[in-house]
This record gives C-alpha cells, structure tokens and sequence, in this order.
C-alpha cells in the first residue's frame, strides 16, 4: 500500500516540481513513470522523492516516517544508479537522465528539510548540491543526440519563452558584470572564464523563472552548467563568488513556492551577509532587498 501511496503522490503531484510547462509536465508524470516500470533505481527513484514530497507536506508525525522511507529508497536507487554509470547506451539513457534529475532535486530538499544550525552550513550544504549536480551532468550528456530525438524531447526544447524582464533584474546583472570586469582587470591572476559563464548563465535563463517562477530550470541548469573552478571559489567563500551567488538567490526566493527550492534563497543570503566584510557587501544590495526587503550599505 505504501508504493501505491507514493506512486499516487507522484502522479497526483510531486512530478510538476520538473515541470516548466505543459509539455514538460507530461514527460514527467506519464513517460518517465512509464520508464520506470521496467528500471528499478528508477521507480525506487520517483518513490524516495514521492516520500519526500509527503514529509515536506505532512505536519503530524507521519512526517518522520515518511523522511525515513524517502531516504531508504533513495540508497536503494543510489547504489543500482551507480553500477550502471560505466555502462550507459540508449537502452537505459532515459532512465539515467531522469534519475540525475531527480537527485538533483532529492538534494536540494532533503538538505533543506534536514536543517542544520551551524553558521554558513546552509551555504556549505547548497555547495554540496551543485558539486552533485555538476556530476549529474555527465549523466545527461551522454546519448544525448539519442535522448533529444526520444519521447524526452519536450525536456530539451529550450527556447526562451516570451517574457518581460523588470529593468531592475537586468540592471541589477549589467552592474554584477561591470564588477567583475573591474575585479579581472585588477586581479591577473584570477581567471573570468568560470565568472562570465556562471554569471551569463543566469542572464540566459531568468526568462524561465519570470514565465514559471515554480520551474526548477534555472536552478537545476545554473547548476549544471557553472564551471568547476567557480565552484572551487565558493568552497574557499571567495568574496566575488560569494556575490554572484548571491544574485542567483534571487531566482531561487522567486521559486520557493516549488518544494524542493523553499528558502534555500533567503538561508543561503543570511549565510553571505554574514561572511562578506563591509566592502563586498553594497554590491550585493539589490538582491538582499529582494530577498529580505532590506538593502545594505555595508
């Protein structure tokens, strides 16, 4: 009875957490579950974050029971999903991919839901998701030309979809690159590469927050795609990471209605204010006030 449950919860809701439309939502709730019934990591997959989704919503005790099945399944998929990552070919992309994506997501909540109270670990364990997420990528790339030609090929249509951005949002980005191109020309010894991407990646793909702000798009793709090295700078809390991080908690507080997202934007904004010294700070002013309805001076 309790897969039922769980199964019925994904059908019902915890699939539209992927979803960007109404295309996407079907490849989630029907195919992917499809997918499933012939691929256990899979299926245990979609009932750990089934599992997870009703202890986010269960406010009595059950809460607790559910969290632990979460995690059951989710190291039963883990260590199936693991013996088959040297081994991927078309008969089992679909499946990786969707498992890769549903980690990502098993991460992102399950480290929110967990909690923790030390200083900064909110921003250390966000970290820590994009580590895996940048391991996840490897997953999704391969067979891709097979994966965009499938049933799958909604997930990867992504054309930008036709939204006004608020002047503030692309005023806010032009002067986070302004920053950064002041901050290279005086440091030779720090390579913008990783910064361009991860700041250009964000500007890439806002329009998907501002059209479904519930979307794990820009979180999910931001994550994927920043360099590793950028991610190195945040490990060490080098401050101009730090701000570009920052800016991404913006996208992050405008999805929180989305599950898996919740107020990883406004923890991880307390976790950088708290550590950047009074000079970094006015440069993350816009997006402290959109996060926490306060500006900062310094």
């Amino acid at each position: 009875m309790t897969q039922l449950e769980l199964t019925l919860e994904w059908i019902n809701h915890t699939h539209k957490c992927f979803a960007r439309n109404e295309e996407t939502r079907k490849v989630w709730e029907k195919i992917v579950l499809q997918e499933a019934l012939n691929t256990p990591f899979l299926l245990h997959g979609i009932l750990a974050l089934s599992a997870l989704h009703l202890s986010h919503l269960r406010e009595d005790g059950r809460h607790v029971m559910w969290l632990d099945i979460a995690i059951a399944h989710k190291n039963t998929a883990l260590s199936i999903f693991s013996e088959q990552l040297n081994n991927i070919s078309q008969s089992n992309a679909k499946a990786m991919m969707s498992f890769a994506s549903m980690a990502f997501a098993f991460g992102l909540a399950s480290a929110l839901k967990m909690g923790v109270t030390k200083e900064g670990s909110k921003l250390e364990a966000l970290t820590n998701v994009f580590v895996l997420a940048r391991g996840i990528q490897s997953v999704i790339f391969i067979e891709e030309t097979y994966i965009h030609q499938s049933s799958f090929a909604p997930l990867f249509n992504m054309t930008p979809p036709e939204v006004t951005i608020p002047e503030d949002v692309l005023m806010a980005l032009d002067r986070l690159k302004h920053l950064h191109d002041r901050y290279s020309l005086h440091s030779p010894d720090h390579d913008p590469r990783p910064y361009n991407t991860a700041i250009n990646t964000i500007e890439r793909l806002i329009s998907y927050t501002y059209k479904e702000p519930t979307s794990m798009t820009l979180a999910g793709g931001w994550a994927m795609r920043v360099p590793e090295e950028y991610l190195d700078d945040l490990k060490s809390r080098k401050p101009l990471a730090l701000v570009v991080l920052a800016h991404l908690c913006v996208f992050l507080h405008l999805g929180q209605e989305n599950w898996c997202m919740g107020s990883w934007g406004r923890e991880v904004m307390e976790d950088i204010i708290a550590i950047l010294d009074s000079d970094w700070r006015p440069h993350i002013s816009w997006a402290s006030e959109q996060v926490l309805g306060a500006r900062l001076t310094s």
